[in-house]
């Protein structure tokens, strides 16, 4: 395809521009840098938690700050080029790669404000699919929490019952081509129960954590607890005084593995200082394990997940699923979601004192809420 370089809008003064606005700013202030109305730090911002995989931007360290001052340096030189390009092309729309990161976002920003239809495309939650977002990131849900508010109530055709029982079954067993299925497929409950040496007269708790650096900055992850590792210390310091309950943290595979997309050391250093301070009644499959996410579900009474989509897959097995963390699952109110701390503690206690029962409503409604994220995909063909 013919194809012009976005450099050929930019001079040398440009360069000479950005690299004097970069150094003008304190590192601490690089989360709000702002250069003529537009908020480069921030539209950078996602794309240095990338770069890094990390949850928390300490700007104190050299490192991080000087690689957050060189996305700066970049994101002005995008703004100053794109802003040229528009003015001298005046498109009625463009199309953009999910629109979160760095020039991308620069693009769908600086488009909004010039009033340019901006299309974000994105993986499909459905392998042969794509989603496209109109005037958002990949990242925004509310066409999703849209289609979910007026669809929930409506059954679903056998054919829909069909296909989307194909597909999680698919998931479960590891048959599927999706990028974004890290956990191995089923093997046996049986045996992992053998493997973590279970008690299996003991009601069995899974708890799911969720790679959370590409979505850290989202409104949508505050939640009644400050962190998904808060929220992981209160859970295990809950179970700790309830030895009928044994309980076992699922680490994310994004997190490190094999098939991670690079590893999330922070992560990986609280995981580690998690281990060693385990009650006798805990068990952890770090990120690199070969044992299934699915065989975990399988045997568990009870999911506690961190937005985690395994949550819906939980619930569509007939398990009872307890929801922290928000994002495409704001409105899954099929799951049980604490407004609270202590509401959270309420749960599990309530969990603690009567085992959680299959809830066949719930079950429906996570085969729905599936299906409605399948069909949000449109289907493409190559």
């Amino acid at each position: 395809m013919p194809f012009r370089w976005l450099g050929q809008w930019l001079s040398t003064q440009d360069r000479a521009i950005a690299a004097k606005w970069v150094q003008s700013i304190n590192p601490k202030n690089y989360f709000e840098a702002v250069f003529d109305n537009w908020a480069i730090g921030q539209w950078v911002k996602s794309s240095v938690h990338r770069h890094f995989r990390h949850n928390v931007l300490d700007l104190s360290d050299h490192l991080i700050a000087s690689t957050y001052g060189s996305y700066l340096y970049s994101g002005l030189l995008a703004c100053l080029a794109l802003n040229r390009l528009f003015d001298e092309e005046k498109p009625d729309a463009q199309l953009l790669f999910n629109g979160r990161m760095g020039i991308p976002r620069v693009a769908l920003e600086l488009g909004k404000s010039k009033g340019i239809r901006t299309i974000c495309e994105e993986r499909g939650y459905v392998p042969g699919r794509i989603m496209l977002y109109d005037n958002v990131n990949c990242l925004d849900f509310t066409g999703f929490s849209n289609l979910w508010s007026a669809w929930k109530e409506t059954p679903l055709s056998r054919e829909e019952i069909d296909e989307i029982g194909g597909l999680l079954i698919d998931r479960w067993h590891g048959r599927t081509s999706d990028i974004t299925l890290f956990s191995p497929g089923m093997v046996s409950g049986q045996k992992l129960i053998a493997a973590l040496e279970l008690n299996p007269q003991l009601q069995t708790w899974a708890l799911y954590t969720s790679s959370l650096d590409e979505s850290v900055d989202l409104e949508s992850e505050r939640d009644a607890f400050p962190s998904q590792y808060a929220w992981i210390d209160a859970t295990v310091d809950f179970v700790a005084a309830h030895p009928e309950i044994q309980l076992v943290i699922r680490v994310h595979p994004n997190a490190g593995s094999q098939k991670s997309l690079g590893a999330n050391t922070q992560d990986q250093d609280y995981f580690q200082k998690l281990t060693a301070r385990l009650p006798r009644n805990v068990r952890l499959i770090p990120s690199d394990s070969n044992h299934s996410s699915y065989d975990l579900a399988a045997v568990s009474t009870l999911g506690l997940i961190w937005r985690s989509t395994i949550g819906v897959e939980m619930a569509a097995m007939g398990r009872k699923v307890i929801r922290l963390g928000a994002g495409l699952l704001t409105n899954a109110e099929f799951m049980t979601a604490p407004s609270s701390q202590s509401k959270y503690i309420e749960c599990l206690d309530a969990a603690a004192h009567c085992a959680p029962k299959p809830d066949l409503a719930e079950a429906i409604k996570a085969w729905r809420f599936a299906c409605t994220s399948a069909e949000q995909s449109g289907r493409v063909r190559f």
